[in-house]
């Protein structure tokens, strides 16, 4: 100030709080729309990944179970013939279906509808596996010649291995398992590899 003459002071304006404007609203929607977007497809894609895992898994865990099922019944089966030809007790073998006798019992590994089953005359019908679209027998001989697919009784006498082949499908997802499993009198040495 100088003495005598004051400077004018501009006259006094009040600050208004400044509020968006709309075009910096919707920017900001917009932008927190991507943002989630984006999130959430991360989120659901994870979530996939963890669905496909887990239900292979369990089909995995149900293949191995009725796999592990069907070669005990199978190594269990009588052997018929004298001490020296030895001759798993099998009465019918096809791609799909097997009958033996195990412990004097009649019994019969087939697929019906989606079930794989385990049935005979001792023994109440079990359901192995459950989801199955696949379930398959091949049948070898000592030299490892695959047998027709509904061998003769002469050619099921020459058998010494079964190729076993399941699959499960559920959701999309499917699991296979293939094992080859040695009949019982090769264990005993009566039988050719």
């Amino acid at each position: 100030m100088i003495r005598g003459h004051s400077i004018p002071m501009p006259p006094f304006t009040r600050h208004r709080p400044r509020a968006f404007t709309l075009v910096e609203a919707i920017t900001t929607i917009v932008i927190i729309a991507i943002v989630s977007t984006i999130s959430a497809t991360l989120v659901r894609g994870g979530m996939n990944v963890y669905d496909s895992a887990a239900t292979r898994a369990e089909l995995s865990d149900r293949l191995s179970v009725a796999m592990d099922r069907i070669t005990t019944e199978l190594r269990t089966m009588d052997q018929t013939g004298s001490t020296g030809s030895n001759q798993a007790s099998i009465s019918a073998l096809t791609t799909s279906s097997i009958t033996f006798t195990a412990s004097g019992a009649t019994r019969t590994i087939s697929l019906s509808g989606t079930n794989l089953l385990l049935s005979g005359s001792l023994v109440a019908s079990a359901v192995l596996a459950p989801d199955i679209t696949t379930f398959s027998l091949l049948g070898f001989d000592s030299t490892n010649t695959a047998l027709p697919a509904s061998p003769s009784a002469p050619q099921i006498a020459t058998l010494r291995r079964i190729q076993i082949t399941i699959s499960a499908t559920r959701n999309g997802i499917t699991e296979t398992l293939r094992t080859k499993v040695f009949i019982r009198e090769l264990a005993s040495g009566s039988g050719a590899p």
